[in-house]
Protein backbone atom coordinates (compact mmCIF):
# COMPACT_ATOMS: atom_id res chain seq x y z
CA UNK A 1 0.00 0.00 0.00
CA UNK A 2 1.42 3.35 -1.00
CA UNK A 3 1.74 6.12 1.55
CA UNK A 4 -0.90 8.84 1.38
CA UNK A 5 -0.97 12.26 2.99
CA UNK A 6 -2.88 12.04 6.28
CA UNK A 7 -6.16 13.92 6.71
CA UNK A 8 -5.91 17.39 8.19
CA UNK A 9 -8.31 17.67 11.12
CA UNK A 10 -10.31 20.77 12.00
CA UNK A 11 -11.61 21.69 15.48
CA UNK A 12 -15.25 20.65 14.86
CA UNK A 13 -14.47 17.39 12.97
CA UNK A 14 -15.89 14.16 14.36
CA UNK A 15 -13.47 11.25 14.58
CA UNK A 16 -15.19 8.01 13.61
CA UNK A 17 -13.97 4.49 14.35
CA UNK A 18 -13.24 4.05 10.64
CA UNK A 19 -11.11 7.24 10.66
CA UNK A 20 -9.18 6.05 13.71
CA UNK A 21 -8.61 2.58 12.26
CA UNK A 22 -7.34 4.10 9.00
CA UNK A 23 -5.04 6.42 10.94
CA UNK A 24 -3.55 3.54 12.96
CA UNK A 25 -3.23 1.33 9.87
CA UNK A 26 -1.53 4.03 7.78
CA UNK A 27 0.88 5.05 10.53
CA UNK A 28 1.77 1.44 11.31
CA UNK A 29 2.73 1.01 7.66
CA UNK A 30 4.63 4.30 7.68
CA UNK A 31 6.62 3.16 10.71
CA UNK A 32 7.39 -0.09 8.92
CA UNK A 33 6.30 -2.43 11.69
CA UNK A 34 4.56 -4.70 9.21
CA UNK A 35 7.49 -4.80 6.78
CA UNK A 36 9.44 -8.04 6.34
CA UNK A 37 12.13 -8.77 8.89
CA UNK A 38 13.58 -11.93 10.33
CA UNK A 39 16.28 -13.08 12.70
CA UNK A 40 17.06 -16.80 12.74
CA UNK A 41 19.54 -19.03 14.54
CA UNK A 42 20.64 -22.61 14.94
CA UNK A 43 20.42 -24.05 18.43
CA UNK A 44 23.13 -26.67 17.77
CA UNK A 45 26.73 -26.64 16.57
CA UNK A 46 27.13 -27.00 12.79
CA UNK A 47 30.08 -29.08 11.62
CA UNK A 48 32.04 -27.51 8.78
CA UNK A 49 33.60 -30.54 7.10
CA UNK A 50 34.88 -29.02 3.86
CA UNK A 51 38.03 -27.09 4.77
CA UNK A 52 38.67 -24.17 2.41
CA UNK A 53 35.13 -24.01 1.01
CA UNK A 54 32.10 -21.91 1.86
CA UNK A 55 29.17 -23.84 3.30
CA UNK A 56 25.58 -22.62 3.68
CA UNK A 57 24.38 -22.58 7.29
CA UNK A 58 20.98 -23.94 8.25
CA UNK A 59 18.71 -22.40 10.87
CA UNK A 60 16.26 -24.36 13.00
CA UNK A 61 14.84 -21.54 15.14
CA UNK A 62 13.34 -18.10 14.58
CA UNK A 63 13.70 -15.21 16.99
CA UNK A 64 11.33 -13.18 14.81
CA UNK A 65 9.87 -13.70 11.34
CA UNK A 66 7.50 -11.06 9.98
CA UNK A 67 6.46 -11.76 6.40
CA UNK A 68 7.30 -15.49 6.43
CA UNK A 69 10.87 -14.91 5.26
CA UNK A 70 12.13 -18.17 6.80
CA UNK A 71 10.91 -21.76 6.99
CA UNK A 72 12.27 -24.17 9.61
CA UNK A 73 11.40 -27.21 7.43
CA UNK A 74 12.13 -26.32 3.79
CA UNK A 75 15.18 -24.38 2.56
CA UNK A 76 16.23 -23.73 6.15
CA UNK A 77 19.35 -21.86 5.00
CA UNK A 78 17.29 -19.12 3.32
CA UNK A 79 15.72 -15.79 4.14
CA UNK A 80 13.35 -15.01 1.25
CA UNK A 81 11.78 -11.65 0.40
CA UNK A 82 8.00 -12.17 0.33
CA UNK A 83 5.75 -10.85 -2.44
CA UNK A 84 5.26 -7.13 -1.90
CA UNK A 85 8.28 -6.91 0.42
CA UNK A 86 10.91 -5.59 -1.98
CA UNK A 87 13.12 -2.77 -0.78
CA UNK A 88 16.38 -1.85 0.84
CA UNK A 89 17.32 -4.35 3.56
CA UNK A 90 19.90 -4.32 6.32
CA UNK A 91 21.35 -7.85 6.33
CA UNK A 92 23.84 -9.50 8.64
CA UNK A 93 25.09 -12.62 10.28
CA UNK A 94 27.56 -13.95 12.82
CA UNK A 95 29.35 -17.26 13.24
CA UNK A 96 31.66 -18.36 16.04
CA UNK A 97 34.16 -21.04 15.03
CA UNK A 98 35.67 -23.47 17.52
CA UNK A 99 39.23 -22.74 18.63
CA UNK A 100 41.89 -23.85 16.14
CA UNK A 101 45.23 -22.24 15.29
CA UNK A 102 45.27 -23.04 11.57
CA UNK A 103 43.89 -21.22 8.55
CA UNK A 104 41.28 -18.58 7.77
CA UNK A 105 37.72 -18.05 9.00
CA UNK A 106 35.15 -16.40 6.79
CA UNK A 107 31.53 -15.41 6.52
CA UNK A 108 29.63 -14.17 3.48
CA UNK A 109 26.10 -13.32 2.47
CA UNK A 110 25.04 -14.89 -0.80
CA UNK A 111 22.10 -13.70 -2.94
CA UNK A 112 19.99 -16.15 -4.97
CA UNK A 113 22.50 -18.99 -4.67
CA UNK A 114 25.43 -17.37 -6.46
CA UNK A 115 26.01 -13.63 -5.99
CA UNK A 116 28.18 -12.63 -3.03
CA UNK A 117 26.94 -9.31 -1.62
CA UNK A 118 29.10 -9.14 1.52
CA UNK A 119 32.20 -10.97 2.78
CA UNK A 120 34.53 -10.91 5.76
CA UNK A 121 37.60 -13.14 6.19
CA UNK A 122 40.33 -13.17 8.83
CA UNK A 123 43.17 -15.45 9.99
CA UNK A 124 42.58 -17.69 12.98
CA UNK A 125 42.83 -15.94 16.35
CA UNK A 126 44.76 -18.92 17.77
CA UNK A 127 44.35 -22.31 19.38
CA UNK A 128 43.16 -20.99 22.73
CA UNK A 129 40.17 -18.93 21.61
CA UNK A 130 36.96 -19.45 19.70
CA UNK A 131 36.77 -17.15 16.67
CA UNK A 132 33.63 -15.05 16.13
CA UNK A 133 33.26 -13.36 12.76
CA UNK A 134 30.40 -11.18 11.52
CA UNK A 135 29.27 -9.46 8.32
CA UNK A 136 26.68 -6.76 7.63
CA UNK A 137 25.49 -4.95 4.51
CA UNK A 138 22.62 -2.94 3.09
CA UNK A 139 21.26 -4.19 -0.22
CA UNK A 140 18.27 -3.57 -2.50
CA UNK A 141 16.24 -6.78 -2.82
CA UNK A 142 13.34 -7.75 -5.09
CA UNK A 143 10.32 -9.94 -4.36
CA UNK A 144 11.44 -13.60 -4.31
CA UNK A 145 15.15 -12.89 -3.77
CA UNK A 146 16.71 -15.16 -1.18
CA UNK A 147 19.75 -14.79 1.03
CA UNK A 148 22.04 -17.35 2.62
CA UNK A 149 24.74 -17.02 5.28
CA UNK A 150 27.89 -18.92 4.29
CA UNK A 151 30.72 -20.00 6.57
CA UNK A 152 34.31 -20.88 5.64
CA UNK A 153 37.25 -22.32 7.53
CA UNK A 154 40.56 -23.62 6.23
CA UNK A 155 41.94 -25.51 9.23
CA UNK A 156 42.68 -28.62 7.17
CA UNK A 157 39.90 -30.69 8.80
CA UNK A 158 36.42 -30.45 10.26
CA UNK A 159 35.67 -27.54 12.58
CA UNK A 160 32.46 -26.66 14.40
CA UNK A 161 30.54 -23.45 13.99
CA UNK A 162 29.41 -23.05 17.59
CA UNK A 163 25.89 -22.48 18.86
CA UNK A 164 26.18 -19.72 21.44
CA UNK A 165 23.50 -17.69 23.17
CA UNK A 166 22.27 -14.73 21.13
CA UNK A 167 24.93 -14.43 18.42
CA UNK A 168 26.07 -17.65 16.74
CA UNK A 169 25.04 -18.85 14.31
CA UNK A 170 22.60 -15.99 13.68
CA UNK A 171 21.31 -14.46 10.45
CA UNK A 172 19.01 -11.49 9.96
CA UNK A 173 17.41 -9.23 7.37
CA UNK A 174 15.40 -6.11 8.17
CA UNK A 175 13.44 -4.05 5.61
CA UNK A 176 14.55 -0.39 5.68
CA UNK A 177 12.82 1.45 2.82
CA UNK A 178 11.55 1.13 -0.74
Amino acid sequence: MAWTTPKTWAVADVLSAADLNAYVRDNTKWLGTDKPHARVRNSANISHTSSGSYQALTFNSERVDVGAMHDTVTNTSRLTVPSGGAGLFLIGGCIEFAANATGLRGVQIRLNGSTIIAIQEAPSVGAGSAHPIAVTTAYQLADGDYLELMGKQSSGGSLNMLATTNYSPEFWAVWQST
